[in-house]
C-alpha cells in the first residue's frame, strides 16, 4: 500500500512537467501528487492541449513507483488508472461512462476526463509513472469543444473537488493493487469491456486516409483491433490512428 502526498498549489504551467522536474532532481517519491486550481500549459495525448477552466475542474499529477512491470506491459498501466477512474465516477453516478481508446474517458460519448502518462524505463523495465489526469467537474461552458462535457453538465450537480479526488484517489490504491505484469489479461479485459464504440461501425484517420472499421477490441499490447469493411483485421498503435466520432 502507498499513500499519496499532497502538494496543492494555485496556478502553475503543467503538472506534469512540474513532477518531471522534481524527478530529475531526485526528490520525487512514490505518492507525490501535485494538485493546481490552473494550469496553464496543460498537455493531452499527442501534444495536444488540455484546456480547462480555473478552479472548476480536476487537474493534477502523481508519480507511482512501480515494480515488476515489464516495458512491453506499459499499457497496464493505462487500463489501471482509467479503470479505476470511472470506477470512482460509478460512485457519484455519472451516466454511461466508457473509455475511448487510449487514455479518454466518455460520458454519453463526451470527453469529461483526459489521462496523461509518461514513463520512466530502465533497461527492460518500468521503474516508475508520472500520470496526469484533467477531469471536468463544475465547467459548464464548451461552447468551442462540442465533443467535451463535465460531471456537472452530465449529472445536473455541483461537486466538491477535494471530495472527488479523494473518492479517485482511493479507487487508484485499490487498481494498483493489481498493476502488475501477471496481472496484464486480467486488466486488459476489464479495460476492453468498458471499450467506446465496440462492435461498431466508426470512422478512422490514418496518414491523412479517412476509412471505416469496426472496432474489435484490444490485444494484450494495448493495440487497438480493428475490422475493415473488406473483414481485414488491423493493429494499430495510438500515434497511428484518430478517430472520428
Amino acid at each position: 500500500m502507498f499513500n499519496f502526498n499532497i502538494i496543492k498549489l494555485d496556478a502553475i504551467s503543467s503538472t506534469n512537467d512540474w513532477l518531471k522536474e522534481k524527478y530529475d532532481k531526485n526528490s520525487c517519491v512514490d505518492g507525490d501528487l501535485i494538485w493546481v486550481n490552473e494550469q496553464t500549459m496543460g498537455r493531452g495525448q499527442k501534444s495536444n492541449k488540455w484546456l480547462s477552466e480555473a478552479g472548476k475542474n480536476l487537474t493534477f499529477s502523481f508519480f507511482k513507483v512501480l515494480k515488476s512491470l515489464k516495458v512491453n506491459d506499459q499499457f497496464i498501466i493505462n487500463c489501471s488508472v482509467s479503470t479505476a477512474i470511472i470506477d470512482a465516477l460509478k460512485k457519484i453516478h455519472v451516466p454511461n461512462l466508457s473509455l475511448k481508446w487510449p487514455n479518454d474517458i466518455l460520458s454519453d460519448d463526451k470527453k469529461i476526463c483526459g489521462i496523461l502518462i509518461e514513463n520512466y524505463i530502465k533497461g527492460d523495465a518500468i521503474v516508475g509513472s508520472i500520470i496526469g489526469i484533467g477531469l471536468n467537474i463544475n465547467q459548464t461552458d464548451f461552447t468551442n469543444i462540442k465533443s467535451a462535457s463535465s460531471v456537472l453538465n452530465q449529472t445536473g450537480k455541483e461537486f466538491d473537488l477535494e471530495f472527488v479526488l479523494n473518492l479517485l484517489l482511493n479507487s487508484f490504491m485499490e487498481s494498483f493493487k493489481f498493476c502488475k505484469s501477471e496481472s496484464k489479461e486480467y486488466l486488459i479485459r476489464k479495460y476492453e469491456k468498458l471499450l467506446f464504440a465496440k462492435n461498431r461501425l466508426s470512422k478512422f484517420e490514418v496518414n491523412d486516409q479517412t476509412f471505416n472499421a469496426t472496432i474489435i477490441g484490444i490485444d494484450l499490447d494495448g493495440k487497438l483491433v480493428l475490422q475493415n469493411e473488406k473483414k481485414e483485421i488491423l493493429l494499430f498503435s495510438n500515434s497511428a490512428i484518430k478517430m472520428i466520432y
